[in-house]
């Protein structure tokens, strides 16, 4: 068997060494393996998505956020205007990619800590007709709130909206209602839920829209040409992530044998339960209230806690563990994420960990 035949076959190998193992292997960017592989992984995202085939995935060289920015810029035409509901910094940044690309937009800047309040956006769209489409994130990452897109795009069918969707950090745990006509794009990338290396994003975009698109704005970020060239050519224009390819055909592989979707949420949601129930013993409480959140990241609270979180985080540094800063009351507060390939073992050695950090700080 040769080698490229190997890298599609699972092995004895924990999840760590499958992924070294398939990151040592370097495949040309222009051979039919590649271009085989690459078509695997957009069938599997569409397969994950169940969004029919109506739409199609586009593969993407970069974060997530040049998705976004692919996304924004190929699928808004001169003649369209995009509304942004920012209720985070992700929000905040759709709007500024909109910005530099001199689309027309309007944004409906929301409380920073709560959901988007779909009265408000109703409101907004009555107001201005010209508004074609709606740009929104489904998980805010910047504290850790989940907007309610399946209301949203109900809403947008009454105003014959579409809508394009940041599903960054939720792809492959919370579901989307595809069949919902106003869903157009959503974004997301490889190293979130779905547990792969960072440098590949992707977009799964109604057919019909990318085929409207009429504009070129960037050389590299051109969703349609990028398409065009999957399907003509089989290749991709530029040079291709092969490393990360060959990481996520692993990660996906790994995500259908764990049950999938529905599998990957129970898990993230066993390890929250358990860090929440953890740290309320120590009285650190998280920030937002459970009717808005989800697992995959939460943020807690330092309050009558007496140490900041840079003191926190450089504690924990030291121990090899990392926490992430939040916006939501920055010094006194910050997140935690449960993706990835943790397991309880990792959250009761953060735990632990936090709890020896606030004892030392009382002395």
């Amino acid at each position: 068997m040769s080698k490229q035949a190997r890298l599609f076959t699972p092995g004895p190998l924990n999840t760590s060494q499958q992924v070294k193992a398939s990151m040592q292997i370097d495949l040309g960017s222009r051979t039919e393996t590649l271009a085989d592989l690459t078509q695997n992984i957009r069938n599997e995202l569409e397969s994950i998505a169940e969004c029919g085939k109506e739409c199609t995935s586009v593969l993407l060289q970069g974060s997530g956020t040049f998705a976004v920015e692919a996304m924004l810029s190929t699928l808004i035409q001169a003649d369209d205007c995009v509304l942004v509901i920012s209720n985070g910094v992700y929000g905040d940044r759709m709007a500024k990619i909109c910005q530099i690309h001199g689309l027309p937009f309007f944004v409906l800047q929301q409380d920073p800590a709560a959901p988007i309040q779909l009265d408000e956006v109703e409101k907004f769209l009555k107001n201005e007709p010209c508004i074609t489409h709606i740009g929104v994130v489904q998980f805010e990452t910047a504290v850790g709130i989940l907007n309610n897109i399946d209301a949203l795009l109900v809403l947008a069918e009454q105003h014959a909206c579409k809508v394009l969707v940041d599903a960054m950090s939720s792809f492959g745990a919370l579901p989307l209602p595809y069949q919902s006509t106003a869903l157009v794009a959503v974004v997301s990338s490889a190293n979130k839920c779905l547990h792969g290396v960072p440098g590949l994003a992707f977009v799964l975009v109604r057919l019909e829209s990318l085929l409207r698109s009429r504009v070129t704005r960037s050389l590299s970020l051109d969703l349609k040409a990028q398409w065009k060239s999957f399907e003509d050519q089989h290749q991709w224009r530029f040079t291709p992530p092969t490393h990360c390819l060959l990481a996520f055909q692993q990660a996906l592989l790994e995500f259908k044998q764990a049950g999938g979707m529905q599998a990957r949420l129970k898990k993230y949601q066993a390890l929250n339960e358990q860090l929440i129930a953890g740290l309320e013993q120590l009285g650190i409480y998280p920030a937002i209230p459970e009717s808005y959140r989800v697992p995959m990241i939460t943020t807690f609270l330092l309050k009558n806690i007496k140490i900041n979180f840079n003191d926190l985080y450089t504690a924990l540094f030291e121990q090899g563990l990392v926490i992430y800063p939040s916006s939501f009351l920055a010094e006194k507060s910050f997140r935690v994420g449960c993706i990835g390939e943790l397991d309880a073992r990792d959250i009761e050695r953060l735990v632990s960990a936090i709890k020896q950090v606030l004892l030392q700080n009382e002395k």
